[in-house]
Parts: structure tokens; sequence; C-alpha cells
């Protein structure tokens, strides 16, 4: 996630939990990625598309259970397609939307993408939430092999839907984390993609400093094509 608890806030394993101080500004980060789509098929070519985003996360409330929910501001969002050296506004800028996490970095819910996702393009960047709140483990005995972190998965109608990155942490140095592992989704038991995700994070306080990440996943809605997203979050 954005917000990320350090070793140096919790302690040791068995350590009192010490709460994070909620943001008192508006906190601005830069979101860069590239998205290709291979639909397999000879009638329709590849697409790769590059975006550029300035995003803005706002607390609004804090709730009885401690936790936040934060308004998320699309401030600028560029986009080009890789014929084109030329960006352009996307209609997805200025639009905004509710998330509602606890502050050590679990996404509870998301408000707002059903009206945003009918933008043009919009239903594909419904990886980003797991880009933005990775809730990477923090303690020793905190699930370092197979961390599973569940957000809603957009691109099947059917509701309960989610999506998974299950993945395997290290910590090489202090304010320093890489991850490797599937990313897949499902509803129930069924299986809905199969995919892969790579990533390193780095933060020198509660709030997440650089994300680069590298995610591949193979989806059947509302197309068959591979999607490989390969990007960058960073703080300002």
């Amino acid at each position: 996630m954005l917000l990320w608890l350090g070793t140096s806030l919790f302690g040791g394993c068995g350590a009192k939990r010490i709460m994070p101080t909620t943001p008192n500004e508006p906190m601005m980060f830069d979101l860069d990625f590239s998205y290709t789509l291979d639909f397999e098929r000879a009638d329709i070519p590849d697409d790769t598309t590059f975006w550029a985003l300035d995003l803005r996360l706002t607390v609004v409330e804090t709730h009885r259970d401690d936790s936040l929910s934060l308004q998320l501001d699309f401030v600028d969002v560029q986009f080009r397609e890789s014929q084109t050296d030329s960006w352009s506004n996307h209609p997805l800028e200025s639009q905004q939307l509710v998330v509602r996490c606890f502050p050590w970095g679990e996404l509870l819910l998301v408000e707002g993408w059903d009206t945003i996702s009918v933008l043009e393009d919009v239903q594909w960047l419904d990886f980003m939430f797991g880009t933005l709140f990775p809730n990477p483990p923090v303690r020793s005995g905190q699930q370092w092999n197979s961390r599973l972190l569940p957000w809603p998965y957009y691109l099947n109608p059917e509701p309960h839907s989610k999506q998974i990155v299950s993945a395997t942490w290290s910590q090489p140095s202090d304010g320093a984390w890489t991850y490797e592992g599937s990313w897949y989704g499902k509803r129930g038991v069924t299986p809905l993609f199969d995919g892969r995700a790579t990533g390193s994070i780095t933060a020198s306080t509660p709030w997440i400093a650089t994300h680069t990440f590298d995610w591949t996943r193979t989806i059947s809605k509302p197309i068959v094509a591979e999607q490989h997203i390969m990007g960058s979050l960073e703080q300002r």
C-alpha cells in the first residue's frame, strides 16, 4: 500500500503495535506505467499504451476501528499510444473515488470505481489498487511466504470477484523490500485469471517513497488477452 509501517515502528515480533499519525496534509504521488495488451489473434494487433498520472490522497475520515477513508483524486492524467510521441489528456483527469484502509496497509473498500470505469480504457487499470496498496508484511512471523493481497477484480462483471497477489517478500536492507509471486483472480473457488507479479518498495517513513512493479496476467474477459504492466510509483 502507499501506507507502510516498517519494522522500526513495529519493533520485534510480539511488540506493541504503534499506530501511525494520520496525515494532516494531502499527499502527492506520481504513477508512471505502460501496459501492453497481446490479444493472441492475428486480426487484432497488440496495443501498448503509456500513462503518467498525478495522484492526490487526502484523509477525509478516521473511523472507530482506526481505519481511514482517503479521497483519491486523479489530478492530472496523460496517456499516449506507442505509435505516437504526443501525450493527451484523458477523461479520467479530475475524477475521484474513495478508498478505505487500515493504517498499516490493508485495503478494505473502493467506492466510486463503477462511475469512472466506464471511461475509455479505464477498465484495464483495475490493477492500480494493488500497486498503490501492496500491504507488505512487517514482522518476522507475518506471512513472509505467500503474503496475500486481495482487492476487487473489475473486469469480471460478477459480484465478489477478487484479484490477489500471493508473494514471497524479502528485505535486503533497511527501508527496502522486494517481492515475487503469483497474481490471480477468482470468484469463490472459480479461477478467473493467472499471472505473475514482481516489484520493489522503499520507505523511510510510514508512507511509501517508491514502488516499482512488473506484472503480467492472462485474462479471458472482456476478451482473451495477456496484459503486461510495468511502471513505478513515487511520492513527491
